[in-house]
């Protein structure tokens, strides 16, 4: 897992999680996704732009902690992009799109 966090001269705050992906969870509170940037480079070809499901509910896990813990802080003005770098159910692990 990575996370970064990217502040230009303009709004929103971007997050960007590198993890398994991201699935829809019950916490209670919707994680505030950015509407573009998010990235798959587990398949044989990578793909952008779309939120790429996450099948072992790692990355899930992890926007929803920073989601909630951004809104705690009270900063509102966030979205957070999410990348898949991993996912051991379909063979590729660490990036193996990239080679």
């Amino acid at each position: 897992m990575l996370v970064l966090a990217f502040k230009g001269p303009t709004k929103p705050l971007v997050v960007a999680v590198i993890d398994t992906g991201y699935s829809p969870i019950k916490t209670g509170t919707k994680a505030r996704l950015c509407k573009m940037g998010h990235a798959d480079f587990t398949s044989p070809t990578p793909n952008f732009n779309q939120v790429p499901p996450d099948n072992l509910n790692h990355g899930s896990q992890i926007v929803h902690i920073i989601n909630d813990e951004l809104v705690a802080k009270g900063l509102n003005d966030f979205c957070i992009v999410v990348i898949k770098f991993t996912d051991i159910r379909n063979g590729y692990v660490a990036g193996s799109a990239l080679k």
